[in-house]
């Protein structure tokens, strides 16, 4: 189900259709022939102050669009379609470790693919750190955890996908497996991002 056109990854072959028909409108009088454009594409869609006309490049526009519904997604707004995808789609799961699956829609697993492009810009802030995933969540400057401990490791040392951060939280100061500290410097030392009043 697709709710809304804003919530679709576009086709690249819609894409280039469309494109086709911006060009043969802007080179060619809207008659659709081949080697007619005198400037490239990706040159048109510059901004005016660039040198381009200010045509917007539909590719990045639609993971733009599809950013903000991540970033909905991950902030559990009150938005209808929001509570939909939780309940449908992603359930008692974190977002970020969904694995695509052949079962899955096109549009859900496009969804997922702009994960890829999101992931790298969005700190958590730790507060009290009783809405930070431990695992999923990068709130630690050295990263990631789920990409940087192993999952055997993880489990080994008694935690768990639903941990937070505030299960290493004692008195304010982060407890961590001594084995951690030594394999992964900066853990200890460094300081947290964004931390804000609890």
């Amino acid at each position: 189900m697709c709710i809304g056109l804003r919530f679709c990854k576009i086709t690249i072959a819609t894409i280039k259709e469309i494109e086709k028909l911006c060009r043969s409108f802007l080179w060619a009088n809207g008659e659709i022939v081949k080697g007619k454009a005198k400037v490239k594409w990706n040159d048109i869609c510059r901004p005016k102050a660039y040198g381009g006309l200010g045509v917007k490049n539909l590719r990045k526009w639609n993971d733009a669009l599809l950013a903000k519904h991540v970033w909905n997604v991950i902030n559990n707004t009150n938005y209808l379609w929001v509570q939909w995808m939780k309940t449908n789609h992603i359930g008692d799961k974190n977002f970020w470790d969904i694995l695509q699956k052949k079962i899955m829609s096109w549009t859900w697993k496009r969804f997922l693919e702009v994960r890829k492009i999101v992931r790298p810009h969005i700190v958590s802030c730790v507060g009290n750190g009783m809405n930070n995933s431990l695992w999923h969540d990068w709130w630690h400057p050295i990263g990631i955890f789920c990409s940087i401990i192993s999952r055997r490791d993880w489990v080994s040392n008694g935690f768990s996908d639903t941990s937070i951060v505030n299960d290493v939280l004692v008195n304010d100061i982060y407890i961590w497996p001594v084995e951690w500290v030594n394999k992964f410097p900066g853990l200890k030392d460094v300081p947290m991002f964004c931390i804000k009043p609890n």
